[in-house]
């Protein structure tokens, strides 16, 4: 079987700094854990943290049925609540605001991301009503295939229970296509050079394509990991064999990475990179929090 295939130039120009970080918070424990991966990027880039609380109209409506005054006291603390943690962070010696916005949550923090332009959106991925349990919160769900700027989601899974967020040791970038954009590429390899971490390079083939031939794999990675390796980049590669997600979480817990980066190379709402429902199933059963860098991404 012949198989033609394009390995990517490495991009010098690709320099992305995570500047301006824009936290999804509601208070639950995954807030709270993607706060502390803020912090922690925070304090390696010097980045400023946007906090944005956001209830939903039905939310709202529920609270202002118990009356007035309560009405007041609940908005009031949410607002304390949101401006306690900026105090917080500022005896850390980083910088934040925060806001509390009424509306379609989706849409809300779109707007934040149109507002603010972060070079990162940090949240919490699950959903908590019936309709969720079995994916992705619907939430998380839109904005993985809407939004323009990189994502770090945490899944029930990658909740931490230490008072700190690890820097990222071990980055694995994931792919099921042969076909990796060059921006993706070298955006991973620039990552885990800024994070001083050691890149793994994981191709994951559909065990059911009993045609498909081992060795073009292996090549292809070894292409790819050739490149990095020109530009004093640690990496590694790996060749995994059937269904991407159950493959690529288990892989990621035993070779203990920190976080599971996917390129989203979209055409309309579709991802082409990975079949669709990769990229959710693995936020549902990884350890770690799983980034999200779509393609053509411009600043």
């Amino acid at each position: 079987m012949t198989q033609n295939t394009t390995l990517p130039v490495y991009a010098e120009s690709i320099q992305y700094d995570f500047k301006e970080l824009l936290v999804a918070y509601d208070f639950s424990e995954a807030a709270d854990s993607s706060l502390k991966y803020a912090v922690m990027l925070s304090k390696r880039f010097g980045s400023f943290i946007h906090l944005i609380g956001v209830q939903s109209p039905a939310e709202y409506a529920s609270a202002l049925e118990a009356g007035p005054l309560a009405m007041e006291m609940s908005q009031r603390d949410l607002q304390f609540g949101l401006k306690g943690i900026e105090e917080r962070l500022r005896t850390e010696g980083i910088w934040s605001d925060s806001v509390r916005r009424i509306g379609n949550i989706s849409d809300t923090i779109e707007g934040a991301i149109l507002e603010h332009t972060p070079d990162l959106l940090l949240l919490g991925a699950f959903g908590y009503g019936l309709i969720d349990r079995p994916r992705l919160g619907s939430t998380a769900e839109h904005l993985l295939r809407t939004v323009r700027c990189p994502v770090l989601i945490l899944g029930p899974s990658a909740l931490l229970r230490d008072r700190e967020a690890p820097p990222f040791q071990r980055i694995l970038c994931a792919t099921t296509s042969r076909e990796i954009p060059d921006d993706i590429l070298c955006f991973a390899g620039h990552f885990a050079a800024q994070m001083g971490a050691h890149l793994e390079l994981v191709h994951v083939v559909d065990s059911t394509h009993k045609e498909v031939w081992r060795k073009p794999d292996e090549q292809l990675c070894e292409g790819w990991s050739r490149k990095l390796r020109d530009r004093g980049i640690s990496v590694s590669w790996t060749v995994l064999h059937g269904q991407a997600d159950k493959v690529l979480a288990a892989h990621a817990a035993e070779s203990r990475s920190s976080v599971i980066l996917f390129g989203l190379h979209r055409s309309g709402n579709h991802m082409i990179d990975c079949a669709d429902g990769v990229v959710s199933a693995t936020i549902r059963q990884a350890h770690c929090p799983v980034m999200t860098f779509p393609h053509d991404l411009s600043h």
